[in-house]
């Protein structure tokens, strides 16, 4: 005999909105207790990401259970743990109670993905890049010039290219180590939008020694985000999270602050960084960074040649890569824990 029961793992008046509920087999012939299924509940406009399965999973290995459960009210998943892989697979269907106590399901084929990268001629077909953009999350924004959509389709490419990984590399402020590769993630900012879709994650090691996860995206924006006159215009996004909390770091605008010089593509910035004033940004990197220089009261992130096809393991891009997770890095010390919030930053800045 089996009986089913619902056990809440997390408070409500803790946390009203975050509910992970636990499906339990009881078996009465020989009093055992066996973990069937963990179910993480969400708000409505929280995304079924990569860290939310993360999340589902780490409570299910820690209880033994065999699946995972998701759902924001909207749309609801259901992973089952593979042994022959030792991960969690995204079933078609949801199973009844009954299924799942007798594994009645199959494993569906995972396709394998043959990504191909734009040339550059592609790369430089509006009309097409408009087209790619359009199909998912917007890679650039409506009011984005063609120099810089190529760049974005460019850049956004290059995060998505497993084939070709973030060297591994000590540095004097951080250690890069290891390119988790892309993640399916989520951010909000402190103007309620959301910054949604594929990122490319690193983790690293900060000069105070802990251990954070940087991730990096390129987004076009609506022309009423964060309720800003600036039009509809391209954003770099860098996330830091330190496991429980995270934050936009940065949200830097392509269109306002890079430069193009030929095929060469100069990014540089002026400090201006939510509540830090531009002067306190200049002074830091100046006494800190042996990365990123200070001329003119603008701060140079790097170069880009995008008369190339742009790679994570090509020196030049690489370099930019560093320069931009360091002044991630850099731009968030001295932040208080109580500013940092899961997922919805109270830091963030789209300058």
């Amino acid at each position: 005999m089996s009986l089913l029961f619902f056990v809440t793992l997390f408070k409500p008046e803790q946390n009203p909105f975050l509910l992970s509920c636990l499906f339990i087999n009881y078996l009465s012939t020989d009093f055992k207790i066996l973990a069937v299924a963990i179910i993480e509940c969400k708000k409505e406009n929280v995304f079924l990401t990569d860290n939310v399965f993360d999340q589902a999973i780490n409570y299910c290995d820690i209880v033994g259970g065999d699946y995972i459960i998701v759902t924001n009210g909207i749309e609801i998943e259901m992973a089952a743990y593979d042994e022959k892989t030792d991960s969690y697979i995204v079933l078609n269907e949801i199973l009844q109670y009954r299924e799942m106590l007798n594994q009645e399901y199959s494993l569906p084929e995972v396709p394998k993905e043959n990504f191909e990268r734009f040339s550059i001629t592609e790369l430089e077909n509006q009309e097409k890049i408009e087209e790619y953009s359009e199909m998912g999350t917007w890679i650039f924004g409506q009011d984005t010039p063609p120099w810089i959509r190529t760049f974005a389709v460019n850049f956004c490419q290059v995060m998505l290219d497993d084939k070709h990984t973030l060297p591994l590399k000590e540095c004097k402020n951080f250690d890069v180590i290891k390119d988790i590769g892309r993640q399916y993630m989520d951010y909000g900012n402190a103007g309620g939008g959301h910054y949604n879709g594929i990122y490319r994650s690193f983790l690293v090691r900060d000069r105070f020694g802990e251990t954070q996860i940087v991730s990096i995206s390129i987004f076009g924006t609506t022309s009423d985000s964060n309720d800003e006159k600036r039009g509809s215009y391209t954003s770099l996004v860098l996330v830091i999270d330190r496991f429980k909390t995270s934050h936009n770091s940065l949200q830097y605008n392509v269109d306002r602050f890079a430069k193009q010089n030929g095929n060469t593509i100069v990014f540089t910035h002026n400090g201006q960084i939510s509540s830090f004033k531009s002067s306190y940004v200049i002074e830091k990197v100046k006494k800190v960074s042996d990365r990123l220089s200070v001329f003119e009261n603008s701060i140079l992130l790097g170069k880009v040649d995008t008369g190339e096809l742009l790679y994570l393991d090509n020196a030049m891009f690489a370099d930019f890569t560093y320069n931009m997770i360091e002044y991630a890095l850099l731009t968030q010390e001295g932040i208080p824990a109580g500013r940092w919030n899961l997922s919805v930053s109270l830091m963030d800045t789209d300058i």
